[in-house]
């Protein structure tokens, strides 16, 4: 398994924020996807939209996705925005 952090300013996914999980899932490695979605936007329609770029550039993986109060990347509390986890596995089922 890997897990791949990618933090986002807004409610926009695009395709240079996530090249670190694309470059790891065209590399064959791994069977299955799954993303987290915490959202520190006070907006379901900012939450939803960003699962909808996801599952446009990763149409195989599965998505869960939550609002938050605030969240945490490398010990630090980052500004209003979204955190995506992509948890890639090499065997698991999701």
């Amino acid at each position: 398994m890997r897990q791949i952090l990618v933090a986002l300013q807004g409610d926009t996914c695009g395709e240079h924020d996530m090249a670190p999980v694309q470059e790891a899932w065209q590399s064959g490695t791994y069977r299955r996807l799954l993303f987290h979605v915490y959202s520190g936007i006070a907006s379901e329609a900012a939450t939803v939209q960003v699962a909808r770029s996801l599952q446009a550039q990763f149409p195989k993986a599965h998505i869960v996705g939550t609002m938050s109060a605030g969240e945490i990347m490398n010990g630090r509390l980052m500004p209003r925005g979204v955190l995506v986890g992509a948890l890639l596995f090499e065997s698991a089922n999701v």
